[in-house]
């Protein structure tokens, strides 16, 4: 089972707590080759990164690539979320 990027670009983040407890794969891309952390960072979504980024194995990653965008750190900055940038590089 993989997380979906929907409940994350989305803000359901307790659909997503709820998916990781049942055994979700957050390592698993979308169809843009993009990781549910990716999402996160790219909707600037804080909450969604600190839940996430443990789980993946990206911890601190602002080279993860996706396709559309580049590198997640590029992407969330063009986005401007700075909070997302911040925890990103913490």
């Amino acid at each position: 089972m993989d997380i979906s990027n929907t409940a994350a670009d989305t803000g359901h983040l307790e659909v997503v707590k709820l998916l990781l407890d049942h055994g979700a794969d957050a390592t698993v891309a979308n169809d843009d080759g993009r990781l549910p952390f990716y999402s996160a960072a790219f909707s600037g979504n804080v909450e969604f990164l600190k839940l996430l980024l443990p789980c993946t194995g990206q911890d601190g990653n602002v080279n993860a690539f996706g396709r559309r965008y580049g590198k997640v750190i590029h992407a969330t900055a063009y986005k401007g979320h700075l909070n997302a940038i911040q925890t990103l590089v913490e």
